[in-house]
């Protein structure tokens, strides 16, 4: 229990990283929803009311935490070789990441190159994953050009949580009828 004042931490048992972002629910004893609060771990956390109580518990085996690879594609589709001179990705609105240096810049008519990324997901929000790249480029001719397309992956429905009691026991009703058999 977390009184008024006092902080709390949150650890993961497995050496992982925690999300930037976490979802906490407050459920009354039924287990109906009270609150939802969306916790930014960029800084300290204080519970800063004194209404019930506030119990965490682990996810145990349905971890929200998620390892994805991010690959960043950049494709030369133009009439005239280039440079790409920034590339960056911006996830779920953290800060922005150069993916410099590129295994081959300049790029050619037809010529791409990628970049691949391992990035954590907190895939228990609900919230939409979104990953946007932008890419800035110079070509031989001198003209600038970019693009800056993003992706939104959809957690929708997000997982649910475990049940919150084990059944009770084996049923103590037997069969009405028995099973026959027809030659």
């Amino acid at each position: 229990i977390v009184n008024a004042g006092e902080t709390f931490a949150i650890f993961t048992t497995d050496g992982t990283l925690i999300p930037q972002k976490v979802r906490c629910n407050v459920n009354d004893p039924t287990g109906e929803p009270l609150q939802t609060n969306l916790i930014d771990m960029s800084g300290p956390l204080r519970l800063n009311e004194k209404f019930g109580s506030l119990q965490l518990r682990s996810c145990g085996d349905n971890s929200c935490t998620r390892e994805a690879m991010v690959s960043i594609a950049i494709t030369n589709d133009g009439n005239d070789g280039f440079t790409v001179v920034s590339a960056s990705r911006l996830f779920n609105g953290e800060d922005s990441k150069s993916v410099l240096p590129l295994p081959l810049n300049p790029l050619a008519v037809g010529q791409s190159t990628s970049v691949n990324e391992t990035v954590k997901l907190d895939t228990c929000s609900g919230e939409p994953i979104v990953i946007t790249t932008t890419v800035q480029a110079e070509p031989e001719s001198g003209l600038g050009c970019g693009s800056s397309p993003s992706i939104t992956i959809n957690l929708d429905p997000a997982p649910t949580a475990e049940p919150s009691s084990s059944p009770t026991g084996v049923p103590t009703t037997s069969p009405t009828t028995s099973p026959t058999y027809a030659p």
